[in-house]
């Protein structure tokens, strides 16, 4: 093996072990099963949020409420709130593995800006929604949520009238919730790490 052969060799392994301190995944809602399952219609339903870190999403989720799968597949997507761009979307179906009440299924890996604030949607198409009890939803710390909004729709777009509320049976009720996401975190020191093999590997090439 050359010289240029080992460091490229090194590098991999340097970055296998940065790629495998980070996350393993991690969920952006979860909550207990909710007592009512809200209602059904032909409904793009969301809820925006702002990212408080800079994190990978994954995969996409939809609701299973009774978790014996879908009728139909279900579109989600993450939109940019900034200038409503579709960033990320896929069909969720009733053959994506299930966790929790929710079924996933896997996206490009979608990179989301610390700071930066999006919207995530699902198509209902007359199917139940969430509706958890306020008290039992369980937000991701690297997530700040900030309300949620509804459009009637049958294909997946930036809603025509948005303006993110909390939800108004909340005080009483629940949220009405039917899209989720899965991400991983980035590991501290990953980027060094790249860029110190970037430099080593240019090092190599003038030996």
């Amino acid at each position: 093996m050359n010289k240029l052969a080992r460091v490229c060799s090194q590098l991999l392994c340097v970055c296998a072990v940065g790629g495998a301190s980070e996350a393993s995944g991690q969920t952006a809602l979860a909550f207990d099963d909710p007592a009512a399952h809200g209602f059904s219609a032909d409904l793009i339903l969301g809820w925006q949020f702002t990212a408080n870190t800079n994190m990978t999403v994954t995969s996409l989720g939809y609701y299973d409420a009774f978790q014996d799968g879908f009728f139909n597949d279900h579109e989600v997507g993450i939109f940019r709130v900034s200038d409503q761009q579709l960033l990320a979307a896929t069909d969720v179906t009733t053959d994506d593995p299930l966790e929790g009440f929710f079924r996933y299924a896997e996206v490009n890996p979608l990179n989301l800006i610390e700071g930066e604030t999006y919207f995530i949607a699902g198509l209902m198409q007359g199917v139940i929604v969430g509706k958890p009890a306020v008290d039992s939803l369980n937000w991701a710390n690297e997530i700040s949520f900030e309300g949620w909004a509804i459009d009637d729709s049958d294909t997946l777009e930036f809603p025509n009238s948005y303006s993110p509320t909390f939800d108004p049976w909340a005080a009483s009720d629940g949220y009405l919730i039917n899209a989720n996401f899965r991400y991983v975190v980035p590991a501290p020191g990953t980027a060094l790490v790249g860029l110190a093999g970037f430099a080593l590997l240019r090092r190599s090439r003038s030996v």
